[in-house]
């Protein structure tokens, strides 16, 4: 039987993972046309604070800009998603105690899946299309995202367990 904290671990990694594979997917869901709106604005947003006199700009060349960082924009956005999703599958995986080369690769593999499937959804949606592209940079986000969960997780241990051996060392010397 399990323990009540592993089994809310279980429970709130996988409710963080579903919730994040929801986000990308309302995403996922915009039209052509709201997309590019949504990531205009962060565009527009980055370039007021990187230059104050951005508003000041005609209207044509603020497009031109806005424009011209799309592209990059859109694909971070892509290689960020995964990342998180990435890191959220490891820690699922973490959660129900998978070890081994699994541990490492079902996060991975988890990810190309649902960036694969992600692709296909946006093949429904107007505007939007199937990019093998993105799948590449979201499968790359994935594995970033597993790599950083399992560099993050063995620096919590080795700490965790430096400071059981000190506190051992300290309860022995108590005793002699």
């Amino acid at each position: 039987m399990l323990s009540k904290k592993v089994y809310i671990d279980r429970i709130v990694s996988v409710v963080l993972l579903l919730t994040w594979m929801v986000f990308i997917f309302v995403l996922s869901n915009e039209n052509a046309g709201t997309s590019a709106n949504t990531s205009g604005q962060i565009i527009k947003k980055i370039a007021q604070a990187v230059d104050r006199n951005f508003t000041t700009l005609p209207p044509a060349q603020q497009h031109s800009i806005i424009e011209n960082w799309q592209s990059f924009v859109r694909t971070m956005a892509h290689f960020t998603e995964y990342i998180v999703l990435g890191f959220l599958a490891a820690n699922t995986v973490r959660a129900f105690k998978i070890k081994g080369r699994l541990a490492y690769g079902l996060p991975v593999l988890f990810g190309l899946v649902y960036a694969v499937s992600d692709e296909i959804h946006q093949i429904f949606i107007p505007g939007r299309s199937c990019q093998f592209g993105d799948i590449v940079v979201d499968t790359l986000g994935s594995v970033i995202g597993t790599f950083v969960f399992l560099v993050l997780a063995w620096i919590v241990k080795t700490i965790v367990t430096r400071k059981k051996q000190n506190k051992n060392k300290k309860l022995n010397k108590i005793r002699e």
